[in-house]
């Protein structure tokens, strides 16, 4: 089938049989807790409304204020704890801890435009690359979204002589006005996290060619780099030497700090099950066969294939005709990659955390090794390298999404 030649080129997962024995796991303890969530929403609902029935629309409106009620945050105030330098200072330091390198800014050298600063990167004092940071909008001359870029990629050339990557760390924040520094909010400061390890992923590779440089690693394997980096930003060894109110000083006291980090698993249920759902669609299109009799009629396979997932029993949304993922993208037979990356950095992360998230052999493994092949090497072996298994374990995301106890 289609979905068996794609996973059979520069995949981590081996094949459809072993995406589904990963992934199923989660399937089912998100369904159980995804009914669980709906039923919570809708006696909330009642009790805050009155309203007698809760309808899918109805779901995301009350999963909000359900969750300002029971962590009780206040997104205005944790803003004045994350100005943006503060931010700078974490990264750079948890670069230092974590991958024994110095992240040193070069003002002196040329940028493409105000409020762009480059970075070198050196580890003992030997040059790695260049980071340019560039986190403000510019309306008309800067597109949407954040992301990294390879402006060079780590190369040999005939001579045998070095070119040195450079890679760009882009967002979207709003430049700071007057004295009131830029303060972020979480979902911002997970953003540069998240591309600080695309960007790192980049400068740490030593694939001596192009082509298997490290943004062109396996579809399920390239985000592992950019979302491993997300797990230290509200940890309780980290949080409390970067979160200090802009004006006072004074830490974020860790009862909060604790709540920002349960909101990244709150109430996740439902969210796992639409992207289990979506990725039945793609493999359930992209497995059938030559030989397989096709669908008369595809909004009644549609049906089908996501009723199982449809916990309020309506109409189904018709996802084929707008679903560009599986069609116009680099994803067909490929959505699975979102839930795959998820379980490859939980189960990574609780590598660490058995052996502690600074723990120096394991820091040097996923440098060296995990970042430092790009795409040269198999992606089950770099995982290997770092936690000793080919493939993933399910359980840890589980545990760490609330599904099973901890």
């Amino acid at each position: 089938t289609f979905a068996d030649l794609q996973i059979s080129q520069n995949r981590m997962a081996r094949s459809v049989a072993e995406v589904r024995a990963v992934l199923d796991p989660i399937l089912a303890v998100s369904h159980a807790r995804a009914q669980d969530e709906v039923k919570i929403l809708g006696a909330f609902a009642r009790e805050l409304d009155g309203l007698e029935k809760i309808e899918p629309w109805d779901l995301d409106y009350y999963a909000r204020l359900y969750a300002d009620r029971e962590l009780g945050l206040d997104s205005r105030e944790i803003k004045k704890y994350l100005p943006l330098g503060q931010v700078l200072d974490a990264m750079i330091l948890h670069v230092k801890e974590f991958y024994g390198a110095d992240l040193i800014a070069r003002p002196d050298l040329p940028t493409f435009a105000d409020g762009v600063t480059p970075y070198e990167l050196r580890v003992d004092g030997a040059l790695q690359g260049y980071i340019i940071t560039d986190f403000f909008v510019r309306p008309g001359s800067k597109r949407d979204s954040a992301w990294a870029a390879d402006y060079r990629v780590y190369q040999r050339d005939a001579g045998g002589r070095e070119h040195l990557p450079v890679s760009l760390l882009s967002t979207n924040f709003q430049p700071p006005r007057g004295d009131t520094p830029l303060l972020l909010d979480p979902d911002q400061v997970t953003t540069a996290f998240h591309e600080l390890g695309h960007a790192l992923h980049l400068i740490f590779s030593r694939a001596p060619h192009t082509h298997i440089s490290a943004f062109n690693a396996a579809l399920d394997f390239i985000e592992l780099p950019s979302t491993f980096n997300e797990n230290y930003i509200f940890d309780a060894e980290v949080a409390p030497h970067y979160m200090r109110h802009y004006e006072t000083g004074a830490p974020l006291d860790m009862a909060t700090i604790e709540k920002l980090e349960a909101s990244r698993s709150f109430m996740q249920g439902r969210f796992m099950l639409r992207q289990s759902m979506l990725n039945a669609l793609d493999l359930g299109i992209h497995t059938l066969g030559v030989k397989d009799v096709l669908p008369t009629d595809w909004a009644e396979w549609e049906r089908e294939t996501v009723g199982r997932y449809d916990l309020l029993q309506t109409a189904p949304v018709k996802h084929l005709p707008i679903f560009n993922h599986i069609f116009a993208s680099a994803y067909p037979a490929g959505y699975y990659a979102y839930i795959w990356s998820d379980i490859l950095n939980a189960d990574a992360y609780e590598t660490f955390r058995e052996h502690g998230i600074y723990d120096k052999r394991l820091t040097t493994i996923f440098r060296d090794e995990v970042l430092g092949a790009g795409a040269s090497k198999p992606p089950s072996k770099l995982f290997a390298a770092l936690t000793g298994r080919e493939t993933p374990r399910p359980q840890p995301l589980m545990k760490k999404m609330g599904f099973t106890p901890a």
